[in-house]
């Protein structure tokens, strides 16, 4: 897994895998977010896929949900929301 954190790549994984990760807190939801917004600066401009990037509100909710897993001893339920949008969202 450090090869694809390392390298930047943690966008190619899938959100089972992800949530997999945060789970054994291999990887942060923040670095997740962070993989994937870095992705879209690298090729929204020729893909022209994103209209608008809420890149802090991603990233707080990202915090906030690494704040759950970390406070919590059952961080099953925050996990499944997350990977079950794919990304961090309201619920």
């Amino acid at each position: 897994m450090k090869d694809l954190q390392s390298t930047g790549e943690i966008f190619r994984l899938g959100a089972t895998e992800i949530a997999r990760l945060v789970k054994k807190r291999e990887i942060s939801c923040r670095e997740a977010v962070s993989a994937h917004l870095d992705r879209i600066d690298q090729v929204n401009e020729r893909v022209n896929a994103v209209v608008k990037v809420l890149s802090d509100r991603a990233l707080e909710q990202a915090d906030e949900l690494d704040r759950r897993i970390g406070c919590s001893s059952d961080n099953r339920p925050a996990i499944r929301r997350w990977s079950r949008a794919g990304c961090c969202r309201d619920y």
